[in-house]
């Protein structure tokens, strides 16, 4: 399912929306967010927590097809929440890129960087 699709279904609330945004992106939430904690527990509980928040959320979400860059962007900020700041970000910008396959501009939506920087 396209991002626009799936961000209309997060924002009507729908325990199915919420569902899909799970099924599509959860395993890759958790790799980052895992990356991020270097702790299975609070990582799980990152994500669980970014995608509790995300339908209530969503509506500010603007560009629909943002949705991938801004779950992760929401899952970093409930990584920051739970403990230290980031340990390596060079690191986090490489993953963001290499392993996820956001591009800089996504990557900077997420970190609140500059893209390039």
């Amino acid at each position: 399912m396209e991002e626009p699709a799936l961000t209309d279904r997060l924002a009507g609330g729908s325990a199915d929306g919420l569902l899909r945004v799970y099924d599509a992106y959860a395993d890759r939430l958790y790799a980052y967010a895992l990356g991020l904690r270097h702790e299975p527990g609070p990582a799980a509980a990152a994500v669980r927590d970014a995608l509790l928040v995300a339908p209530g959320a969503v509506a500010g979400l603007g560009d629909s097809r943002r949705l991938r860059p801004w779950l992760y962007a929401l899952v970093r900020n409930e990584c920051l929440r739970r403990g230290e700041g980031v340990r390596d970000p060079a690191g986090e910008v490489a993953e963001l890129v290499g392993r996820h396959g956001l591009a800089p501009e996504e990557v900077a939506g997420v970190t609140g960087a500059e893209p390039g920087s």
